[in-house]
Formats: structure tokens, sequence, C-alpha cells
């Protein structure tokens, strides 16, 4: 961040796992450029932290899709949950079908 205009960014996205890299990520952004949005992304079958959101306190899914093993998190640490709870601006969801093809998009979006 400090290697761009941190003035012409809008919003940053971060997976979701375990909830450190999103609650260390939101923290700092939030305090070093607070106009700067911090979203981050859960897969749909894998989502702890968009249900802990929704249950206002950690929840214990009860299995998660193993496709993205590094977020694919049954349950949100509680300390995590509550930085991230006062940091996020929103999750978004995405499909393990969409996860597959950001990739490729991304390539075509920088060859073009």
């Amino acid at each position: 961040m400090r290697q761009l205009d941190a003035d012409t960014i809008e919003a940053i996205f971060v997976p979701i796992g375990g909830g450190g890299l999103i609650s260390g990520v939101a923290a700092y952004v939030k305090s070093t450029y607070p106009h700067i949005k911090v979203i981050g992304v859960n897969c749909v079958d894998s989502d702890a932290m968009k249900q802990a959101f929704i249950a206002n306190k950690p929840v214990l899914l009860p299995s998660v899709n193993g496709f993205s093993d590094g977020t694919a998190v049954r349950e949100i640490g509680a300390h995590c949950y509550s930085i991230a709870k006062h940091t996020l601006d929103g999750i978004v969801l995405v499909t393990t079908v969409s996860h597959c093809d950001f990739p490729h998009s991304l390539l075509d979006h920088i060859n073009t």
C-alpha cells in the first residue's frame, strides 16, 4: 500500500479463513487509510465469517468444502471475529466456479 498512491485505492479484497489475515489487514488499513474499504471474500460453502456476522458471534459450521483449503474453516476465532466485526466494510461470497475462473479472467484483462 505504501508503494501505491493510497488516495487512488477505493477498496481491497482479502480472503477469509480463520480470521487472522482479514482482521490484521483490516485493522491496519482502517487505522492508516480509513477511506479504503476492506471487503472480505468467503466461499459460499465455507462462509464461517459471514455466518458469524449474521449470528453476531462465531459459529461452528457443520461442514465446509475443502476446495479452497486455505479458507475452508469451520469456525472463526473469537478475537479475530471481534476485530473483523468492527473493521470490515462487507463480505462477498464467491462460488467454487468463480473462484476457479478468476485467475483466467484476470489474465485476460491484463493481456488485452
